[in-house]
């Protein structure tokens, strides 16, 4: 039986992805510093028009949402959580297998006082998709969930402490299956779409006419 008689019938297609490649320099003179601003900001996913995310190849414009492509629905706006100092953080890390690789970012915070506030932000966001805003000591605005995928509460638990000197805490960590993106604009430049007229119905004098 020759090679190509036990090909017979079947169809070989092998695939070759080019991947775009550049270099990653270091500058010794450029400072990075850890850690994220105690205000950061959130909406529902559902309060925004759109978050279109970058198409480009480039290692870092591949990560770049441009000015003005995050838009807010009419009347809807973001909402500000202060967190404990020092005790906030972002993160991304790969998950999966070889060649099957994904990525998931995470947001860890705290927030000061067991008290129904906190209780109440814990249960209510405990099962919704949000979008967070996240400035890091570097002045770079990081975006946490998009449209695609949205950001969910992963972990939570509140704690009195047991000694009057304990932190008394509520503790939260939200996770999206994506990668962290970086807005190019500011967090006060994210506005809300332009009110939509209403089109068609019935005129006042034609509702007139009928009756219930």
């Amino acid at each position: 039986m020759s090679f190509f008689s036990t090909l017979r019938g079947a169809i070989f297609v092998f695939v070759i992805t080019e991947i775009h490649t550049e270099d990653l320099h270091y500058c010794p003179s450029t400072e990075v510093f850890g850690g994220i601003l105690v205000r950061l900001y959130y909406a529902s996913v559902w309060d925004f028009a759109k978050i279109v995310l970058p198409e480009a190849e480039g290692y870092e414009d591949s990560r770049i949402i441009s000015k003005g492509n995050i838009l807010l629905k009419h009347g809807k706006s973001l909402k500000a959580v202060d967190v404990y100092l020092d005790q906030g953080s972002l993160s991304e890390k790969v998950t999966g297998s070889a060649k099957r690789w994904k990525q998931m970012s995470e947001l860890s915070f705290q927030l000061t006082g067991m008290t129904p506030r906190n209780l109440g932000f814990l249960s209510q966001t405990g099962n919704s998709g949000l979008v967070f805003f996240v400035s890091d000591s570097n002045g770079r605005v990081w975006v946490l969930g998009n449209l695609r995928n949205a950001a969910y509460l992963t972990s939570g638990d509140a704690t009195s402490g047991k000694k009057f000197e304990e932190d008394n805490m509520v503790n939260f960590t939200f996770s999206a299956n994506t990668g962290l993106y970086e807005y190019a604009g500011s967090i006060a430049e994210i506005g809300e779409e332009a009110e939509k007229k209403q089109v068609g119905g019935f005129s006042k004098g034609f509702s007139k006419g009928f009756r219930i």
